[in-house]
């Protein structure tokens, strides 16, 4: 309910940046990080922000199973245009529990995958 017009044109130009870094996983993933602290500041609390930028270290330590845990970069690319259709609803609210459920079953996904990786290496 917090993001106005320009802060979704903003989401949209840093997401139409990511499709010219899915070549480049590092870079990618600055500019998920860079994505997500923009969606955390809009909506204006800044006790996440705090624990971003501590999560945000852990992320940058586990490049590789970040990486994992995001999966197919053209495919988390998608993701992008799905939250800005969310924030362009003129009833954001709405679909909160839609977007809430959807976001639970990306984020097993990613665990998934990270569990797969770690016990194929026998960690």
């Amino acid at each position: 309910g917090r993001a106005k017009g320009p802060d979704v044109a903003a989401l949209e130009t840093l997401a139409a940046r990511q499709a010219e870094r899915v070549g480049n996983p590092p870079l990618y993933l600055e500019g998920d990080r860079e994505y997500q602290r923009r969606i955390i500041r809009i909506a204006g609390s800044i006790a996440v922000e705090l624990l971003f930028n501590s999560f945000e270290r852990v992320l940058e330590k586990h490049r590789e199973l970040t990486l994992i845990f995001v999966g197919p970069l053209e495919r988390h690319l998608e993701q992008y245009a799905l939250v800005h259709q969310l924030l362009r609803s003129d009833r954001p609210e709405a679909f909160r529990a839609l977007a809430e459920t959807a976001l639970d079953l990306v984020e097993a996904e990613g665990l998934r995958r990270v569990r797969d990786h770690l016990e194929r290496r026998g960690q």
